[in-house]
């Protein structure tokens, strides 16, 4: 055995695919933005090993953290303009309030996942 998989550790967590979809619907419905507006990026931490990953939608995306600036960079090359300048500060304008939300609040939130959905 290879002392590296000896100190290699399992941990299992929701499906991150899933998890973000339902963050981006929510987003989706509160900004009403349409489907393209927004892509899921999932990244992994070199430490990970990535496995049985499918992915069946152009707008999701699952990568390792050292390949991030390099996707940041394709996609500022190949993506189209959605929003103007004053678009994007009403995006902005509408999100900073909801991301003051107190600690209890956020307790409350992993508090209803983790009963919905179990540890």
């Amino acid at each position: 055995m290879d002392t590296n998989d000896a100190n290699k550790k399992k941990y299992k967590f929701f499906n991150p695919i899933r998890q973000n979809a339902t963050h981006i619907r929510a987003i989706q419905a509160f900004l009403e933005l349409p489907d393209e507006a927004i892509h899921s990026v999932i990244v992994f931490s070199e430490r990970c090993t990535l496995k049985k990953v499918v992915v069946t939608s152009e707008n999701v995306h699952v990568i390792k953290r050292e390949h991030l600036r390099r996707f940041i960079q394709t996609q500022k090359q190949t993506a189209r303009q959605l929003f103007s300048q004053d678009d994007i500060q009403s995006i902005y304008n509408k999100l900073v309030p909801q991301m003051q939300v107190s600690n209890e609040i956020k307790k409350q939130h992993i508090q209803t996942i983790q009963q919905k959905y179990g540890k």
